[in-house]
């Protein structure tokens, strides 16, 4: 289960708050997050989880390549991370942990912050059926402005398979600690020989 607060009210379980549907045109009580609004072949849930004002991460969807090297741009890199169009929660990709003999590692990225602010987390992972013995998480790092750690903070935790189904989440009230410039955004794998994918991860101010 995640930790933290209680969730933005989404209505029809699309991934975007009922608030920021209504101020778009959209109907929170219908599924309407595989729409495309206003024609950009973007669907609503993606320009929800990539908007400037929602999101503060680069390629939260893991959709970008641009090097072609399998690895999703924006993100610290591992060959055991790449781009994968296998499954997807929202887009045409998502994010794929991958190892055939337990690893571990982890997979980051940073982005600005002000302290005293309060922030949210919401993300997707999809586990296939497996009896490998694994332990992943979701996890956040606040630092300083010369990267120093000055918190940390696990946001959900996975030991066993979502059964091949996306299990999807918000943690909020993250409130960024005095001294906080910078946030660091992790996916901790440790003695995995599976695959997890994730998908759909958002990291913004309430």
């Amino acid at each position: 289960r995640l930790e933290g607060g209680t969730p933005p009210v989404d209505t029809d379980h699309d991934g975007m708050p009922d608030d920021w549907e209504r101020a778009r045109g959209l109907d929170p009580g219908r599924d309407d997050g595989a729409g495309d609004r206003d024609g950009d072949g973007y669907t609503n849930v993606e320009e929800y989880l990539n908007s400037p004002l929602g999101n503060l991460l680069v390629n939260p969807g893991f959709e970008e390549d641009a090097d072609n090297d399998g690895q999703p741009d924006g993100w610290a890199a591992t060959t055991l991370f790449t781009r994968s169009g296998d499954v997807a929660w929202s887009g045409h990709a998502a994010g794929k942990h991958a190892s055939v003999q337990d690893a571990q590692y982890t997979v980051r990225q940073r982005v600005e912050v002000t302290a005293g602010t309060a922030y949210r987390f919401f993300g997707c992972a999809n586990i296939p059926p497996s009896a490998d013995r694994f332990y992943f998480r979701f996890h956040l790092r606040w630092l300083d402005a010369d990267g120093a750690i000055l918190l940390g903070r696990t946001l959900k935790t996975y030991t066993a398979p979502t059964g091949g189904t996306w299990e999807c989440g918000t943690v909020r009230d993250l409130v960024a600690p005095a001294g906080a410039a910078q946030a660091e955004v992790r996916m901790a794998a440790d003695s995995i020989a599976l695959t997890i994918y994730v998908d759909g991860l958002l990291f913004g101010a309430q």
